[in-house]
């Protein structure tokens, strides 16, 4: 049986692999703090009042649990409490999550799909990801797709596991990888004009 195209190129070193992807968060980051702030001053704003109204009630009770006060510290933990329950608060966190999504999403999209597999990270690094089926850049479907895995894994805090799946297989491929059935190389993808790589979803 012979090799797929993809399965014949090398695969990136995973330490390259977490340089890009780091990058790429900077980049993301940045990016989506100037969406949250377009388009959610209000939520910010209010968020930013709340986080300060506690945090001047917690220095005072600091001061209050360096004195001795002994109840101090319990009610540091209730103002804790409290704060993840305040209304600004969780308005704030949540257009900051949902500005986080969609720059993210759109970011690896756009990068995968219309610059060769590459996004700026991996562009760093001489990276790109490619189709096992074809070892093409992903055409439409795959790379939103691929570029939605990511997004939700980082921001559920599951990022950790898909990478540490690279560990175990020969192909360096990571969570969201065989889900798309995709691996990241080191080099340049060629982009065929030929079926637009617009691969469907199997």
């Amino acid at each position: 049986m012979e090799p797929s195209p993809g399965e014949e190129q090398k695969p990136a070193p995973l330490f390259l692999r977490m340089l890009a992807f780091v990058m790429d968060c900077i980049f993301v980051i940045f990016a989506s703090l100037i969406l949250v702030k377009g388009f959610f001053p209000d939520e910010i704003a209010s968020g930013r009042k709340t986080m300060e109204r506690y945090n001047d009630e917690m220095l005072t009770l600091k001061e209050a649990a360096n004195r001795g006060d002994r109840t101090a510290n319990e009610a540091m933990q209730r103002l804790l409490e409290n704060l993840i329950q305040e209304p600004s608060w969780i308005a704030m966190m949540e257009a900051a999550i949902l500005s986080f999504l969609c720059t993210a999403i759109t970011y690896w999209f756009v990068g995968e799909r219309f610059f060769a597999g590459s996004s700026l990270g991996k562009r760093m690094f001489s990276l790109a990801t490619i189709n096992l089926t074809d070892g093409n850049a992903p055409g439409t479907g795959i790379a939103l797709f691929r570029s939605f895995l990511k997004a939700i894994a980082l921001v559920q805090q599951y990022l950790a596991l898909s990478y540490l799946v690279a560990l175990f297989n020969h192909r360096r491929m990571t969570g969201h990888d065989w889900a798309c059935r995709t691996i990241v190389i080191r080099g340049q993808v060629k982009v065929k004009e030929q079926e637009e790589s617009t691969n469907s979803l199997h």
